[in-house]
């Protein structure tokens, strides 16, 4: 086993709300699935996106323990006791 372990995959590649819109007006003026999604984005990504009609909400299985809220007031307390 590494001593240092690397991610096989350290920049996963997140699908915007406008690169998903643009893919389906490329699909609906007659282009294919592949050839949207190379032209708007990571292709891979996308086609699988455009698959499911939605995107990926997170980037894998483990979700945040905290809201937003209670991050930005946890950050607020530890910033100003120092």
């Amino acid at each position: 086993m590494p001593r240092n372990y690397q991610r096989k995959a350290p920049n996963r590649y997140v699908v915007t709300d406008e690169q998903l819109e643009a893919g389906k007006l490329l699909i609906v003026e007659g282009a294919t699935k592949r050839k949207a999604a190379s032209q708007v984005g990571k292709e891979n990504t996308l086609r699988k996106s455009l698959k499911l009609g939605k995107k990926a909400e997170s980037m894998g299985r483990y979700f945040s323990t905290f809201t937003k809220a209670q991050e930005e007031e946890i950050y607020q307390y530890i910033k100003t006791s120092y």
